[in-house]
């Protein structure tokens, strides 16, 4: 339709053959943005007295600039215990991920209820989010991350 109502350019080869230079849509893409912006706010009531306040943003980040270093003995030991739980993660993901990702194969493991299992071990993990399996982990591994206390 976009081709009927904007006529593409034709333009002329050396070899003589005709091709077709079409028209940008990148126009009538940032329009429709546009529209759902405006439709959006009138939606919503928003109220753009809240941008003026992105000052009070700007205040909290120079506030944080020098660091304040007092504290961060109390915070290294949970940050080393993050940094170790993510870096055990991977690495048991990427050893654990070549076996299970062979028996997931249609052509490696004939057996369908195995291929099956298998298959549902893979949606389960996709399912899960990852925020959900991070508080578990930290709930059944984390001993000295639940005693850090602000």
């Amino acid at each position: 339709m976009y081709d009927k109502i904007f006529k593409p350019k034709k333009i002329k080869l050396i070899t003589g053959e005709v091709v077709e230079e079409k028209v940008s849509r990148t126009w009538l893409t940032w329009l429709i943005i546009i529209l759902l912006i405006a439709f959006s706010v009138i939606l919503t009531n928003f109220d753009f007295s809240a941008l003026s306040r992105s000052g009070l943003f700007f205040q909290k980040l120079a506030s944080m600039i020098p660091p304040n270093w007092a504290y961060f003995h109390k915070v290294l030991p949970p940050l080393l215990d993050t940094i170790k739980m993510s870096f055990f993660a991977s690495l048991l993901g990427a050893i654990l991920s070549v076996p299970f990702a062979i028996l997931a194969a249609n052509n490696i493991l004939k057996n369908r209820f195995g291929n099956g299992i298998i298959r549902l071990i893979f949606m389960l993990a996709r399912t899960l989010p990852t925020l959900v399996l991070a508080l578990i982990a930290t709930y059944i591994f984390g001993g000295s991350v639940a005693k850090f206390q602000y």
